[in-house]
């Protein structure tokens, strides 16, 4: 048989697997609302809402318009990223009463945010505290936000340097101008190489009164291993983000530990994780983004044209993985399988190798 045969025969058997799905395609009516995820969003205002993340699409457009007012989160501070997972924003839409069998997930699995609004060196921050104990806790937290925007500085010199590397020695007298939980708050200058030495830096900031105040800090970068620990007790499952995990020096890395916030992004929890124990790759999996029986959009394009329709899913899936889906049309036996690569929530596109395969 020749290759133009098998060719054409190849592109017949596509066109025809695409014409029977724009026909199931135009059949097909469904009432559930659906959610398409961005792959970024960037909002400009104190919360995150699913409009800023997603497109919403339902035939009562009050319904959509409801949907997309919905907050999932405070905004982040200007020039920082955060990651939202579809597992969060279900979490959400749960907690604020949406249904979720009548709702559609499309889109991106994790969806980048930051905010637009600009900011300036300094920014400035009010404080009241209401009692002692309440006092420590402000300068634990202000402390942790003058050593981010050390954190933040030292980058700006080619210095990497993970908050718990980085210790404070603060003079008694000006203790009581930490108040301050946001890094912007603080405008750090100074320091030289080596690096590696304690530097004496120099913070300005603003105060209640809008007047401008310094002080000078002297910063030591520890040198040795850290490792990502959970911040609290994670269930089996459960997705994971940044927000989760933070870094703590340990003696000595083991086999498989992990050590940068990629070695998260895009999974979930294949048991429980306790707080502050690092975390091994053994106990991670790839997110599942399609469950077996769900309904799947599988994108088909043959010849420039692109055709959507709905399959229902035969196995659950990763991101890049190759699963097969059953066609929903009616037909006197039992329609074949085809092979789909999954490249969203719910959502895969035709496997090129193979039209159709066996269980």
């Amino acid at each position: 048989m020749s290759s133009s045969f098998r060719d054409n025969r190849n592109w017949n058997g596509g066109l025809l697997l695409a014409s029977t799905m724009l026909c199931f395609a135009l059949t097909s009516v469904t009432q559930a609302a659906t959610i398409q995820f961005r792959s970024q969003s960037s909002v400009s205002t104190d919360v995150v809402t699913l409009g800023d993340v997603a497109t919403v699409y339902d035939l009562n457009p009050q319904v959509a318009v409801r949907l997309q007012q919905i907050v999932l989160r405070p905004a982040p501070p200007a020039g920082v990223k955060i990651r939202l997972s579809v597992d969060e924003i279900r979490s959400r839409l749960k907690a604020s009463g949406v249904n979720m069998l009548a709702v559609e997930m499309q889109g991106s699995s994790t969806i980048e945010v930051m905010s637009s609004a600009a900011s300036s060196p300094i920014q400035q921050a009010s404080y009241t505290a209401p009692n002692p104990e309440a006092n420590a806790r402000q300068l634990q937290q202000a402390a942790k936000a003058l050593k981010q925007a050390i954190q933040q500085y030292l980058k700006s010199q080619k210095i990497e340097a993970k908050i718990e590397q980085i210790e404070l020695e603060v003079s008694k007298q000006d203790i009581r101008l930490l108040k301050f939980n946001s890094a912007a708050a603080y405008h750090v200058q100074g320091g030289q190489a080596p690096w590696s030495a304690p530097q004496h830096l120099k913070i300005s900031l603003l105060d209640d009164n809008q007047a401008m105040q310094t002080m000078v800090v002297i910063v030591t970068v520890k040198s040795g291993p850290t490792a990502l620990v959970p911040r609290y007790q994670i269930p089996r499952g459960q997705a994971l983000t940044v927000d989760d995990f933070e870094f703590v020096p340990v003696d000595r890395l083991s086999v498989n530990m992990l050590t940068t916030y990629e070695e998260i992004e895009g999974k979930e929890a294949v048991q429980p994780l306790a707080a502050g124990r690092p975390v091994l790759e053994t106990q991670l999996k790839p997110l599942v983004l399609v469950r077996r029986n769900a309904m799947v959009k599988v994108h088909a394009r043959v010849g420039g044209v692109e055709v959507n329709s709905y399959f229902k899913a035969l196995k659950d899936g990763s991101h890049g993985d190759l699963i097969q889906v059953e066609p929903q049309w009616k037909t006197k036996t039992r329609p074949t399988p085809i092979n789909v690569r999954i490249n969203g929530v719910n959502e895969a596109v035709v496997d090129t190798g193979s039209a159709s395969a066996s269980r």
